[in-house]
């Protein structure tokens, strides 16, 4: 039997399409045609540009395929981080002890985005911006997952 879907997210690396348009389509054809114009420099030069391409074309395609996926059913939360998880994670809604819908400092408390530990064994998922609802399980440990709608996800997350 599947389980009815209360809150679904998916926030995207390249959130803004203008800036994917720019550094997929303007960038790398300026990192080729340079590539192109070093052919003539022989040596350690040419390796120093081949590796600044190669490098360029493979951050933009991390940018482009990264994704922040949460889905709140009434018994789980589901969440997947790709290409870091390749399959979905379950969080049982029964290991939840507290929920909270917060503010945080991304750079501050966390020390940016993406999959984030501290040292006590927290974790944040996070993509952009400040706003998320955060976790406490019965062993103490917190997750933070950041939103772009916060106050749905938390209301999901407290329908039974």
């Amino acid at each position: 039997m599947k389980t009815k879907t209360l809150f679904s997210e998916i926030q995207w690396g390249l959130k803004n399409w203008v800036l994917s348009v720019v550094v997929i389509f303007i960038m790398t054809p300026v990192c080729i045609y340079l590539s192109f114009q070093m052919t003539k420099v022989a040596g350690l030069e040419q390796i120093i540009l081949l590796c600044t391409l190669t490098f360029h074309i493979a951050l933009c395609l991390f940018f482009i395929f990264i994704k922040l996926k949460i889905e709140v059913t009434q018994e789980e939360i589901k969440y997947q981080l790709f290409p870091f998880h390749f399959s979905t994670q379950t969080l049982s809604k029964n290991e939840i002890i507290k929920i909270e819908n917060v503010i945080y400092n991304p750079i501050g408390e966390w020390g940016g985005w993406g999959i984030r530990r501290d040292f006590k064994g927290n974790k944040a998922y996070n993509m952009y911006g400040n706003k998320g609802v955060k976790v406490t399980l019965q062993s103490g440990k917190i997750i933070l997952f950041g939103s772009q709608k916060p106050n749905e996800f938390y209301d999901a997350i407290l329908k039974k």
